[in-house]
């Protein structure tokens, strides 16, 4: 399954706040990252998928003004900027649609300008629509397929 790591984690709690929770598709996870100007998120997939869309659950209060999305292809040892955009400050899940679909085994998202007058972000839930090569993925039939999703903690 995918994996995920962050600039930072909320009081070095990686049981309560760290990466991997914002990967659970469960409303009482978080990733919640601690104080600071930069932050950013990495899923590490463990295969090659086509990435198309990013969706994204902030806390409203914690979310970022403006996010780049990169992508690493496999064997890469460079990141490509993808996209940019301007989530709005809300609770609610926010689709944001690649310019281009792209094959990749990591993705990573920068979040720039926080609300947050400390510079926390936190995120509930992010997830990367499209395909990949394992058919156990979450589905939701109107959306296709989130080909980083987990179900539990590790």
């Amino acid at each position: 399954g995918s994996t995920a790591a962050a600039s930072t984690v909320l009081q070095k709690n990686n049981k309560l706040y760290g990466a991997q929770n914002a990967l659970i598709d469960k409303d009482a996870n978080c990733w919640n990252s601690d104080q600071g100007e930069k932050q950013f998120f990495i899923i590490k997939f463990g295969r090659s998928v086509l990435a198309q869309k990013l969706c994204m659950e902030f806390q409203a209060g914690f979310a970022s003004e403006f996010i780049r999305v990169f992508f690493k292809k496999k064997n890469a040892s460079q990141w490509e900027e993808l996209d940019e955009y301007e989530p709005e400050d809300s609770l609610q899940l926010q689709s944001f649609q690649f310019k281009a679909t792209v094959e990749c085994t990591e993705l990573r998202v920068d979040f720039e300008d926080c609300r947050d007058f400390y510079g926390r972000i936190t995120v509930y839930r992010i997830q990367i629509w499209g395909s990949g090569e394992e058919e156990t993925t979450t589905t939701t039939p109107s959306e296709g397929k989130a080909v980083n999703q987990s179900s539990t903690l590790d």
